[in-house]
C-alpha cells in the first residue's frame, strides 16, 4: 500500500481504470464462462446419454441375435441324435453340426456339448492353445447359465467375460431340447478390428472411447483390449474420470439387459470445453483492446489535473525545506487556480511566522543549552558525592584485617565445631563483598589504562568459567575457529566475571542453566552472549540497568553493569540488554576483533 501511496495521481489514475476495465471485463469473462462450460457439459451428457441409450439398443439386438444362434445350435438333430445313441458316425455328424452360424465366425473359439456336472462330452474343432483357454476359464457359474437359460426366451444365457493375456472371451449356454443334462456353450472372444473401429468413430465420433466389460468391474476391454474399468457411477449418470497415463475425461456408464455386462462411453473434457478455450481467448483479445485504450484516456485526463497538483507539491516542498518565498502561477480560471491563489497567500503567511518562530526558537536554545549544563553539572556532583560518601581508602584496612583475622582463626582451630567454621564461611564471604563493592566504586571513579591484547575468546571464557563457584549449570558454546579479540584480558575478564556473577544471583537459588555463547558478527566483532534461565528484568526497571548506583538486589550498590559497560567501551566494544522485558535475561558482550585473524 505504501508504493502505491507515493505514486503519482498522473500513475494512479490510467492504473485505476485500467484496473477498472479489467475487473469488468474479468467479472464478465469468468461468469459467461462459467455458464458456457455448464452448458456445454449438459450438451455433452445428453449426447452422452442418448448415444448410450443408442448403443444399449443396439447391444440388446445383438446379444438375442447370439442367443438365438446359440439355440439354434442346439435345436440341430444331429446334437440329439448323438445325445440318444452315441457313435463314430452320430459324432462326426454332431461335430459338423457345431459350427458357428451368423456374421464374424472367426470370433468363436469352440462350440462344447456338456453335460449336467459340466464335462465337456463334445466339442468342435479348434487348436490347441484355444482348447488349453477354455479349459483354463473359470466355469464356476456355467451351470447358473444353464438354469437361466432354462426360464429366458430363446431358451440361451451370456456368461461374464474372461481374460487370458491379451483375448477376452465369454460363454453363451443354451439348453438342448428334450434333453435336461446337456447343453450347448458358445464360447466367443471379443473381437477387435478396424471394420468395428471405423464403425464405432462413425456413430461416436472420432474423439470418443467406448469401454465393455463386466457389471463387478473385474474385466473391462476398449474393442478387445484390456483396459482398467472406470469410475464407479449408477447406470445413465454422468461422471468424470481420469485413466492412468490419459486425460480427463467426462462419460456415462450403461447396463445390458438379462446379462452381467456393462459399457462405458467417454469423452475427452478438453473437446467438450474446446468452445470455452475460444470464447475466453476472444474476451482476452477485447480486454486489451479496451485496456489499452482505456489507459490512454485516463493518462490524458489524469494528465490535466497532475500537473498543476505537481506544480502546487513542488511549491509546498520547497516552503517545507525552508524557502518561504517560493510561489506558484497558474493561469486557470477554476478550482486549481484558485487554489494556487490561496497557497500564494499561505506561504506569504508562513514566510512572516518562520520569522518570529526562528527569533524564538534560538532564544530558547540558548536557556535550554545552560539548564543541561547545569544539571549535567549538578548529576556530576551528586555521583562524585555518593561515591566519596560510599567509599573510603581506609575501609580496605578494616577489611584486610578482618579477612586475615578469619584466616587466622580457620588455620588455629583446624578441629573446630562445624558451626563455628561455617560462621567464619560467612564472615570470609561478606568481607569479599564488602571489598567488591569499594573495589568496583573506586574503579568506576578513576581511569584505568587499556592494555589490549590479543586474545582467543576460548581461553578468555574457560578461565572465567574455572573460577566461578556456583550450584547453577554452565553451558558454553564458543566455536573454535572464531577470530581473536583485542581487549584488555583484565577489563574483559572483570566484565565475565560480572555477568555470569549476575546471571547466577537471577536465578536466587533455584535450578537453572547459565549459557555462553559467542559468534561472529561479520563486521569486525565478536558477540559473546550470557543468558540465564532466571525471570528476567521488569519493564519498569529495562532501560536503568546501565545508570550507576541502581540496583534491584538486596545486597550491592548497582555499580557492576555500569562499571561493565565503561570497561567494554573503554576496550573499543560495547555491552547491552538484548532480550525482551520480564523474559530470560541475555546480555551482549562486544568485542573488537584483533587485527589479522580470519
Amino acid at each position: 500500500m505504501g508504493v502505491i501511496s507515493r505514486r503519482s495521481i498522473r500513475t494512479k489514475a490510467p492504473l485505476a481504470a485500467v484496473a477498472l476495465i479489467l475487473l469488468v471485463v474479468a467479472t464478465l469473462s469468468t461468469a459467461s464462462i462459467v455458464v458456457l462450460r455448464r452448458t456445454l457439459r449438459d450438451h455433452a451428457a445428453e449426447r452422452l446419454r442418448t448415444l448410450a441409450d443408442q448403443l444399449g439398443e443396439t447391444f440388446r439386438t445383438n446379444t438375442a441375435a447370439l442367443r438365438v444362434r446359440t439355440t439354434g445350435i442346439a435345436s440341430r438333430p444331429e446334437i440329439a441324435a448323438y445325445l440318444v445313441n452315441p457313435s463314430a458316425v452320430s459324432e462326426a455328424a454332431a461335430i459338423a453340426a457345431l459350427a458357428p452360424i451368423g456374421p464374424q465366425p472367426e470370433l468363436s473359439l469352440a462350440i462344447e456339448i456338456r453335460d449336467q456336472s459340466g464335462r465337456v462330452r463334445l466339442t468342435s474343432p479348434a487348436s490347441a492353445d484355444t482348447a488349453k483357454l477354455i479349459e483354463q476359464a473359470d466355469s464356476s457359474d456355467l451351470s447358473g447359465l444353464v438354469a437361466a437359460a432354462s426360464g429366458s426366451d430363446p431358451g440361451a444365457a451370456l456368461g461374464r467375460l474372461r481374460q487370458s493375456g491379451d483375448i477376452i472371451f465369454y460363454p453363451t449356454v443354451a439348453r438342448i431340447p428334450g434333453h435336461a443334462d446337456a447343453s450347448i456353450v458358445n464360447w466367443r472372444r471379443i473381437g477387435n478390428s478396424a471394420q468395428a473401429r471405423t464403425q464405432l468413430a462413425r456413430i461416436l465420433g472420432s474423439e470418443a472411447s467406448f469401454f465393455f466389460g463386466n457389471a463387478d468391474g473385474t474385466i473391462w476391454s476398449e474393442l478387445g483390449q484390456p483396459a482398467l474399468p472406470p469410475a464407479a457411477a449408477p447406470a445413465g449418470q454422468v461422471f468424470e474420470f481420469t485413466r492412468p497415463g490419459r486425460e480427463t475425461v467426462i462419460g456415462v456408464r450403461g447396463v445390458i439387459e438379462s446379462t452381467s455386462w456393462a459399457y462405458s462411453l467417454e469423452f475427452p473434457a478438453h473437446v467438450v470445453e474446446a468452445p470455452a478455450r475460444a470464447f475466453m481467448w476472444t474476451m482476452s483479445s477485447i480486454a486489451a483492446g479496451c485496456l489499452i485504450v482505456g489507459g490512454l484516456a485516463a493518462w490524458w485526463l489524469s494528465r490535466r489535473v497532475a500537473v498543476p497538483i505537481e506544480t502546487l507539491r513542488e511549491a509546498a516542498d520547497a516552503i517545507a525545506a525552508g524557502r518561504t518565498d517560493q510561489r506558484v502561477h497558474l493561469s486557470r480560471e477554476d478550482q486549481l487556480g484558485r487554489l494556487g491563489a490561496a497557497f500564494n497567500g499561505m506561504a506569504a503567511e508562513v514566510e512572516a511566522v518562520r520569522r518570529h518562530l526562528e527569533e524564538a526558537v534560538e532564544k530558547r536554545t540558548g536557556e535550554l543549552r545552560s539548564a543541561q549544563e547545569s544539571l549535567a553539572r549538578r548529576e556530576k556532583l551528586a555521583l562524585i558525592g555518593h561515591l566519596a560518601s560510599g567509599v573510603g581508602h581506609e575501609i580496605r584496612n578494616p577489611l584486610g584485617v578482618m579477612a586475615n583475622a578469619v584466616y587466622y582463626l580457620e588455620a588455629v582451630q583446624a578441629d573446630a565445631s562445624p558451626q563455628v567454621r561455617q560462621y567464619l564461611g560467612i564472615l570470609r564471604q561478606q568481607i569479599q563483598l564488602c571489598a567488591k563493592i569499594v573495589n568496583d566504586l573506586l574503579e568506576l571513579s578513576r581511569a584505568t589504562p587499556v592494555k589490549r591484547e590479543r586474545v582467543g575468546v576460548n581461553r578468555l571464557v574457560d578461565e572465567r568459567l574455572q573460577r566461578i563457584e556456583s550450584g547453577a549449570a554452565f553451558v558454553a558454546d564458543i566455536p573454535h575457529d572464531l577470530p581473536a579479540v583485542a581487549v584488555d584480558p583484565v577489563h574483559a575478564g572483570q566484565v565475565l566475571d560480572n555477568l555470569l556473577s549476575n546471571a547466577v544471583q537471577a536465578m536466587n537459588g533455584t535450578p537453572g542453566t547459565v549459557s555462553v555463547r559467542a559468534r561472529a558478527t561479520g563486521d569486525g566483532f565478536v558477540c559473546l552472549e550470557v543468558s540465564d534461565t532466571g525471570p528476567g528484568i521488569s519493564q519498569e526497571h529495562f532501560s536503568k540497568v546501565f545508570e550507576p548506583l541502581f540496583t534491584t538486589k538486596a545486597r550491592g550498590i548497582g555499580l557492576g553493569l555500569a562499571l561493565s559497560k565503561s570497561l567494554a567501551q573503554a576496550n573499543g566494544g560495547d555491552l547491552a540488554l538484548v532480550s525482551a522485558p520480564d523474559q530470560s535475561a541475555t546480555f551482549a558482550f562486544i568485542l573488537p576483533v584483533a587485527e589479522g585473524s580470519a
